[in-house]
């Protein structure tokens, strides 16, 4: 007979296996019980006095008003009593009027004469008091002891195009805005002089001895650099740089570029931020007599707080280091501030298309009940200076009697500059053959006076806006990102730099297609644009485009953005452009669309209209809750800016 089958569990005891309670724990660390998720709450981030931003905000203030009541209290004589009712009367004064107060203290920490409005460009940069009418505006260069580079020094033409482009594309892309020019011409009935291109050559080729106007008679003669009695130092900021001889020991250089780092000119980061800090410095000590010492509120001389002037399709890594080198200068607070919503608040609009044409580049963007509305913004890399290149261009086509001029040279880009803002033109009537008068000034020479003959050439040169392929662009964007990075975010690792869907049909358009290779990084913006070809497209069709992704199909919308655009910048000066502008956005539109330029207010400049907007942020009681501090640029660095904007960042 078989033995009886032994149990599971009478197995294990036998074996001396089985499990015995012996009221022992697994671990000594006390167990928490789980959370009942049916009634699970937290307030944690929740409130404001739990983020340090805004906790510190608040101790700043009440560390005023503590301020404030010990000296009231000891101006007060002790002998006067204040009945229960009138001490009653107070307090409830004091409740009603606490906003009020905190108003108030904001002012007096930050009183208009202790805040800097900074806008840096790539030509000027424009600082000033807030309290101030208008900026001081001091050239974005600075000339350095350098040893002899390949070219004498370095102008914004070399950083517009290369200064030799192959003649048969450029006529090529004349003959495409010629006939735009005459259509335009035939529509409005204005009558093109015939052979008014021989004319202008025979006359220019009789001009090529100049009158001589001694130098000391020449009273609009610039005030050259004497860098030798200056005890040749190691630097020059701003026109001193610009009014150097072209022989001396010094190369100009401008850090900002087509609206970021001037990455083709540098070796590196530290010599870029070292340029800019000492232009902002030297311009803060010379225009407004604010010195390093007075400045530096570490050395308890100084509070001054500053508004920084950003683009509004912003890469970080230019804000962010910009941000670091105000603070690295002395600054106490720094505000920041996007130049669209910059230049409504200085026109006094509260919705607008603002299109701002700079000096290398043209920004769109739509701003709707006081923010910019994200999708909309373009950047595109085309503005004054390419205009100033293509009128070159267009006057050696038609004889130009000084032959020996070489853009390589800032006084002989002096003069194109100066040819552009006097003739350049939209007015239809303007356009006939007309004799004109420019001065070829040098260093150490007599002034020579050329007389010379234009016609079609004032209005074919800026038709380029509307026409990128008249420009030279290929080039602008081959050196970007190859200091400065990409900003990645922290957590993912992926890009996190700003970009648009506005943006994103610009990179789709045929300029930025001719200009397609293959990508080297597959997560180069997103994945879909390559960081080295230059954004560019036609004015008219950046605005339409803008306004058509901001509506989103609400015809009232785009209603209210047609009728309200707005042209900022030292780009927009040019005669007419308004007009000629609402003429190509109403045909490219659709019919029955109605389109309004609205002018800047009266008495302002254009190109001072984001400045002076910053002014008028600066006293604005959000901008309470906007400053960052020092101590939190110390302690947090970059993140403290996502709770220090008025926008997504």
């Amino acid at each position: 007979m078989a033995p009886p089958r032994k149990t599971q569990t009478r197995a294990a005891k036998e074996s001396r296996l089985a499990r015995t309670e012996n009221g022992m724990k697994l671990t000594a660390f006390p167990q928490a019980a789980l959370i009942n998720q049916k009634n699970y709450s937290t307030e944690y981030i929740k409130k404001d006095e739990q983020q340090l931003l805004f906790r510190q905000v608040a101790e700043d203030l009440a560390i005023l008003k503590q301020d404030e009541e010990t000296s009231k209290a000891a101006a007060k004589p002790s002998s006067t009593e204040a009945s229960d009712d009138e001490d009653a009367s107070d307090i409830d004064n004091d409740i009603a009027d606490d906003y009020k107060e905190d108003t108030r203290l904001h002012y007096q920490r930050h009183p208009p004469d202790r805040i800097i409005a900074i806008q840096l460009g790539s030509h000027n940069l424009r600082v000033g008091r807030v309290s101030e009418s208008a900026p001081h505006v001091v050239p974005n260069v600075i000339a350095r002891k350098m040893p002899p580079p390949s070219h004498p020094t370095d102008t914004p033409a070399t950083l517009v195009a290369n200064l030799s482009p192959p003649a048969d594309e450029f006529m090529a892309a004349t003959k495409i805005v010629v006939k735009d020019f005459r259509d335009r011409m035939r529509y409005y009935k204005r009558r093109i002089q015939p052979g008014s291109r021989t004319t202008c050559l025979t006359y220019n080729s009789r001009c090529l001895d100049p009158e001589i106007i001694k130098e000391h008679d020449d009273i609009n003669g610039p005030e050259w650099t004497d860098y030798k009695s200056l005890g040749s130092p190691e630097y020059l900021v701003g026109d001193q740089a610009l009014n150097l001889p072209n022989e001396s020991p010094y190369v100009c250089r401008w850090p900002i570029s087509h609206g970021f780092f001037n990455e083709r000119d540098y070796f590196s980061q530290q010599e870029i931020l070292g340029d800019i800090s000492t232009i902002i410095s030297e311009a803060l000590n010379s225009e407004l007599g604010i010195s390093k010492k007075d400045l530096d509120h570490r050395a308890g001389n100084g509070s001054y707080s500053a508004v920084l002037i950003i683009p509004d399709l912003l890469e970080k890594s230019l804000v962010e280091n910009l941000i670091d080198i105000l603070f690295r200068l002395g600054f106490l607070q720094v505000s920041i501030i996007q130049e669209a919503l910059a230049a409504t608040y200085g026109a006094g609009l509260s919705t607008a298309c603002v299109v701002d044409l700079g000096a290398q580049t043209t920004k769109v963007s739509c701003v709707e009940d006081g923010m910019i509305i994200p999708d909309s913004r373009i950047n595109i890399k085309v503005g004054g200076d390419d205009i100033a290149l293509a009128f070159q261009k267009l006057l050696l086509h038609i004889g130009f009697p000084y032959l020996d001029i070489d853009l390589r040279k800032l006084y002989h880009w002096h003069i194109i500059e100066e040819l552009k803002r006097l003739y350049i033109t939209f007015n239809d009537a303007d356009i006939t053959p007309q004799v004109y008068n420019f001065f070829v000034r040098q260093p150490g020479e007599d002034t020579k006076k050329y007389s010379f003959k234009l016609c079609d050439e004032a209005m074919l040169a800026p038709l380029g806006i509307f026409y990128p392929e008249l420009y030279e662009y290929a080039d602008k964007w081959k050196s970007h990102n190859t200091l400065f990075a990409h900003t990645r975010d922290i957590y993912t690792g992926k890009i996190s730099d700003h970009i648009s869907e506005a943006m994103m049909t610009v990179y789709g358009n045929g300029y930025c297609k001719a200009q397609s290779e293959e990508l080297d990084d597959e997560d180069s913006v997103h994945k879909r644009i390559n960081p080295h070809v230059t954004p560019v497209a036609a004015l008219d069709h950046s605005i339409i485009e803008s306004i058509s992704v901001s509506s989103k199909g609400d015809s009232a919308k785009a209603k209210r953005l047609y009728d309200s655009i707005i042209l900022v910048g030292g780009g927009s000066n040019i005669a007419n452009l308004s007009g000629i502008l609402e003429d190509r956005i109403q045909m490219w539109s659709g019919s029955g669309t109605t389109v309004t330029i609205i002018p800047p207010p009266r008495d302002m400049e254009p190109e001072i209209v984001s400045w002076k907007g910053a002014c008028v942020f600066s006293r604005l009681n959000i901008c309470r809750e906007m400053w960052i501090s020092h101590s939190d640029w110390a302690i947090l660095g970059a993140r403290c800016l996502p709770q220090r904007c008025l926008f997504y960042y």
